[in-house]
């Protein structure tokens, strides 16, 4: 998958390879098998674009950082259990889908992707886009596409 994002030393739009939700849920799946999974968010963290994604493995939640274009691990947080809503990626559309569908509903103001999030949410599987310089985000019903809310 290719991103366009934005160089924010020289303000230029550069295009990077990066990993497909796919990819980095198979790379999660790796480390823990057997794992259902809560959350994934994707942003810059520290100047690289990552995925954070939740998941419970074993009666233990782990939240694991991963480098979006290499694949490599970054971090990993273990906690107890706090939520029992899980993603059914079966059911959803692909982010690609999701931030094309947001920039439609903002029209100009969404130029430059800044992340998002996809969880659940009052029995609701939902993304949550966001995209510099315009200050709003976008939550869409990440089954069928459905506009939710512009913030």
């Amino acid at each position: 998958m290719k991103l366009s994002i934005l160089n924010k030393d020289n303000g230029v739009l550069v295009e990077k390879d990066i990993l497909s939700l796919e990819e980095v849920v198979d790379i999660y799946m790796g480390e823990y098998p057997n794992a259902q999974i809560q959350k994934v968010d994707y942003d810059k963290d520290s100047g690289d674009w990552t995925y954070e994604i939740t998941g419970v493995s074993e009666n233990r939640e782990y939240e694991v950082e991963i480098n979006a274009v290499s694949g490599a691990i970054i971090k990993v947080d273990e906690d107890d259990v706090d939520d029992d809503a899980y993603l059914a990626f079966d059911t959803i559309i692909t982010p690609e889908e999701a931030i094309e569908i947001a920039k439609t509903a903002l029209a100009e103001e969404a130029a430059v992707l800044e992340g998002w999030e996809l969880d659940v949410d009052d029995n609701r599987t939902k993304y949550d886009i966001e995209f510099e310089g315009s200050n709003r985000d976008v939550k869409l019903d990440a089954e069928t596409g459905e506009v939710i809310e512009i913030d």
